[in-house]
């Protein structure tokens, strides 16, 4: 009785440990991510170039985080200045190349402040785009819905 109970045990943690390699616990993932965000960036929901308001031309932000591409765990800080006193903030993941509008994949916050950090978890469908620095992150406001600052992700593979 003994002997089958250790076995089984065995079987057990065995089973355990090639799970745990399969679901990336030793080849996990892990992707620095960074975006620098500049009114320039923004683009219409028709692809082009974005009038910039006077208001805004020295906006600036910056986007830093940590990815891990197989649980969807991204950690991540805001920066940003120049931005007019805005009641709204919305700091948003999109899909999208450089100069494209792209669909919705993430909201990082609302009621966003500068130095602000946290972890989200991004939807197993969108999470090879973002490792392959097919996303941006822009920051919105009220009376900017589709952005102010927008920067490209570059995923830089750590881990």
């Amino acid at each position: 009785m003994k002997k089958a109970r250790a076995a089984a045990v065995a079987v057990i943690l065995g089973t355990l440990a090639i799970n745990s390699n399969a679901t990336g616990a030793t080849g996990a993932r892990i992707y620095r991510l960074n975006a620098t965000m500049d009114p320039r960036q923004v683009v219409t929901v028709s692809n082009k170039p974005w009038p910039v308001p006077p208001a805004y031309s020295k906006s600036r932000g910056t986007f830093t985080g940590t990815f891990n591409e197989a649980t969807g765990r991204l950690s991540w800080r805001i920066t940003f200045s120049g931005l007019a006193s805005p009641k709204l903030r919305i700091v948003d993941i999109h899909y999208g190349p450089p100069g494209r509008f792209g669909a919705f994949l993430a909201r990082a916050c609302a009621g966003c402040k500068s130095g602000q950090r946290g972890v989200i978890k991004v939807k197993r469908s969108a999470r090879k785009d973002i490792a392959a620095g097919k996303a941006w992150v822009t920051l919105i406001t009220e009376r900017y819905p589709n952005g102010v600052i927008r920067g490209q992700i570059k995923a830089r593979k750590t881990a």
